[in-house]
């Protein structure tokens, strides 16, 4: 799971453009899953990104096909 901090790649599946961005923010939920992962992005955001909600939590732990955490300069698997 994404920390406060962690560098996110995501590479866009339809166009293969990267995209990078430091998680700033995480916002759990009743059951303290991280319902809202927010990342500040270094130039344009990815077309699926909601401002106002970002990513879950789940979602980036899940497809890594297209997001990749990078912790301390440490990939994480």
């Amino acid at each position: 799971m994404p920390k406060l901090g962690d560098m996110i790649v995501e590479t866009c599946p339809n166009t293969s453009k990267v995209y990078i961005g430091l998680v700033s923010e995480i916002k759990l939920d009743k059951w303290g899953h991280q319902s809202n992962v927010m990342i500040e992005w270094s130039d344009s955001f990815p077309k699926y990104y909601f401002l106002q909600r970002g990513y879950s939590g789940v979602t980036i732990h899940n497809i890594r096909s297209r997001f990749e955490v990078i912790r301390g300069g440490v990939k994480i698997q």
